[in-house]
């Protein structure tokens, strides 16, 4: 008579992780146990996600190729030698964009006015400081909105002069940027010539200066035209007395 082996009990799937009502990002890592060298078929809404085979040790691990939509989902994992079927319902979030700086590289040269800008998270608020600055400086410097296509920009203006730590936050997430800056107060721009718009250096105002600075002579010498111009009127204050007493003594 012969005697036959009693067929090896089969596993049944067991999704172990992540735990029921977990939030997760977009590519968990999901892991459990099942029937050795059975292959493991994943679902969730309504596609499939991938497979997995179970080691020889009883245990899978699986990674969606393509991430998972955002919002509640129910993973589905069914074992092919048996079908026996385990899920787990999960709640996925998208990891907010982490602010950046874009426009400046540590050690860079900032004047009062110019433009910070980075990216970020769409609709996320940014909050510029200077890191650097005293404890009762270190209020927000700036705010600014992340638009729709994940980008910020401020024009700031009150940033104390020198090296300077700007670190930028973003509310969303918590994440954070820092760039290190030599402040510098803008160029003083020198007069302006009204006659042609230009704008003479220090110490320069045009063909009206001379060396010293002084006002340059531009016209006659007054002080030296004074006395002839006195003689001359005189001399003829002179003659025109003359000529009048001349008349009186010949009508007479």
């Amino acid at each position: 008579m012969l005697a036959f082996a009693e067929p090896r009990p089969l596993t049944p799937v067991d999704v172990e992780g992540p735990e029921a009502g977990a939030e997760v990002d977009p590519t968990p890592e999901f892991h459990g146990t099942g029937d050795r060298d059975a292959t493991i078929v994943f679902t969730g809404s309504d596609r499939d996600l991938g497979s997995a085979t179970v080691a020889r040790d009883g245990t899978w691990r699986f990674t969606p190729a393509a991430p998972l939509p955002e919002g509640d989902i129910t993973v589905v994992a069914t074992q092919d030698v048996d079908g026996s079927v385990d899920s787990v319902d999960l709640k996925v979030a998208v990891p907010a964009e982490p602010v950046a700086i874009a426009s400046h590289n540590d050690g860079d040269d900032f004047t009062h006015g110019d433009i910070l800008h980075g990216t970020g998270e769409p609709g996320a608020l940014v909050t510029i400081a200077d890191a650097e600055a005293k404890p009762s400086m270190r209020s927000a410097r700036a705010q600014a909105t992340v638009d729709v296509e994940g980008v910020w920009a401020l024009a700031l203006h009150e940033l104390e002069e020198g090296e300077r730590t700007v670190t930028v936050i973003q509310d969303v997430d918590g994440s954070s940027a820092a760039v290190k800056l030599a402040v510098r107060a803008p160029d003083t721009p020198g007069p302006v010539d009204p006659a042609d718009g230009s704008k003479p250096g220090a110490g320069e105002r045009g063909e009206a200066n001379d060396a010293k600075g002084q006002l340059a002579a531009t016209g006659w010498d007054l002080a030296a035209i004074s006395f002839p111009v006195a003689l001359a009127l005189l001399a003829i204050l002179v003659s025109l007395t003359l000529m009048r007493r001349r008349t009186v003594v010949g009508n007479d």
